[in-house]
């Protein structure tokens, strides 16, 4: 996947450029099919950096241990989302550093939290459609696993939201259009990606702003849009309708898009190691109700291993982003205000230092723990002040999956077998993904 005719690093600010760029889409098939290799091989052969391009400009590639100090370093923020992907972070706490993303934070956090969670009985909501898929899967004996799991983890988010069955199709319609922007396309001409995505969000946001107003009159019976509605600051504040409809959307889009790709992963995994499939059956085969509440969760050690092996050997975001707020230093080079950073999160996540055996998908490596895990074991999620807000929601959802599944599995004397003899390769944008074709039979 690299131009062949391209074979010379070269430099730039005295920083190795990976060699291979294709003209005008530079190094997009190398990293849309071979990232981890490329990577692998970067970091070996010329160090912790390396420029890459997207054919419409540079991005710095940050690997190796200290990447994810990058998270906390503060001449980095995230300011380049408001203007690089307008239509998915315009507007929202993803955008902002400093006080006002404490603000927008603050008052988000609650209903996210453990705590919450329980309170606005999310997890019901969960264990209801999990339930269906689970039953619709194993009952007609086959799932293609990553639209279908896209599709169920929309609807839980719909439903939250109090979305009746009806609007379900025009609401999943519209945001499949929407994830046009997280390829980062912004050429504009009628039918465009960037041009579908703003009307996309256009409708998302008309739709979401009524929503809100109607929230807003009766909080209570409003349900989880009702806690965000109410949920104040550390100051006491309240989010602006504005606020709450721009994160309301961002929530939806990675709320689902991250955790169908996780949900599609762990089926395909216990589908090619039927020995993972026969410890989940043991654990959570006869568990008498899928879990709704974080607590419940931990009854099921071995479904959360499960969670967390997964998203550790697919995170569904290779890298994320950053921008030098200032001119700073980094890794002993002078880097200019203004330049992009993508932090390697996929390198972080198969570390041997930190994950023993890295390629190997090893969910014992979680199991025994008396402490909660480290930053660089969760850095799948982010870390620092952007810590993802959907991490507890996306455990709960990971874990009543895997109970759903398990128990839909014995009831009725079915397993998971892969279609294709082959374990599915990843597909990395614009998040890491098996292909939409994979196909995962229950016999």
């Amino acid at each position: 996947m690299l131009n062949p005719f391209n074979r010379s690093p070269g430099l730039r600010d005295g920083i190795p450029i990976l060699p291979g760029a294709f003209p005008l889409i530079g190094h997009i098939p190398t990293v849309y099919r071979k990232l981890p290799e490329t990577i692998r091989r970067a970091r070996a052969e010329y160090g912790d950096l390396v420029w890459v391009t997207t054919g419409f400009g540079w991005l710095l590639y940050c690997t190796g241990p200290g990447a994810i100090d990058l998270f906390r370093n503060r001449s980095f923020d995230s300011s380049h989302l408001e203007t690089v992907y307008p239509t998915v972070g315009g507007g929202t706490m993803l955008a902002r550093d400093g006080a006002a993303h404490r603000h927008m934070r603050g008052a988000l956090n609650q209903p996210f939290l453990p705590r919450g969670l329980t309170a606005s009985g999310v997890g019901a909501t969960v264990a209801t459609v999990l339930g269906e898929v689970a039953a619709r899967w194993v009952g007609k004996g086959s799932a293609q696993v990553l639209p279908e799991a896209q599709e169920a983890t929309l609807d839980i988010i719909f439903r939250l939201l109090g979305i009746s069955a009806s609007e379900l199709a025009a609401w999943r319609k519209q945001y499949r259009t929407l994830l046009l922007a997280n390829l980062g396309i912004t050429v504009r001409f009628p039918g465009s990606p960037a041009v579908r995505a703003e009307k996309a969000k256009a409708w998302i946001d008309a739709r979401m702003t009524a929503m809100v107003a109607d929230a807003r009159r009766d909080p209570a019976a409003a349900g989880f849009l009702g806690a965000l509605v109410a949920a104040q600051d550390d100051d006491g504040k309240a989010l602006s309708d504005d606020a709450i409809v721009a994160n309301l959307r961002l929530i939806v889009l990675g709320g689902h898009d991250t955790i169908s790709a996780m949900m599609a992963w762990m089926t395909v995994t216990l589908a090619h190691q039927p020995a993972l499939w026969d410890a989940l059956v043991t654990e959570a085969g006869d568990a008498k109700q899928i879990p709704t509440t974080p607590e419940q969760v931990k009854a099921f050690p071995f479904a959360e291993a499960l969670f967390r092996e997964t998203v550790r050997m697919h995170p569904p975001f290779s890298s994320l982003t950053r921008v030098a707020a200032e001119d700073t230093e980094l890794q002993g080079h002078k880097i200019a205000r203004g330049t992009m950073v993508a932090i390697d999160i996929w390198g972080t996540s198969h570390d041997a230092a930190t994950f023993p055996d890295p390629d190997t998908f090893l969910p014992s490596r979680w199991l025994g723990r008396s402490g909660a895990p480290s930053a660089i074991e969760i850095a799948q999620f982010g870390a620092g002040p952007h810590f993802c807000l959907g991490y507890h929601l996306a455990w709960l959802e990971a874990v009543a999956f895997a109970v759903a599944l398990a128990r839909e599995g014995k009831r009725l004397g079915k397993r998971p077998r892969l279609r294709s003899k082959e374990f599915p390769a990843s597909t990395f944008l614009p998040t890491e993904h098996p292909p939409g074709s994979t196909r995962v039979d229950f016999v």
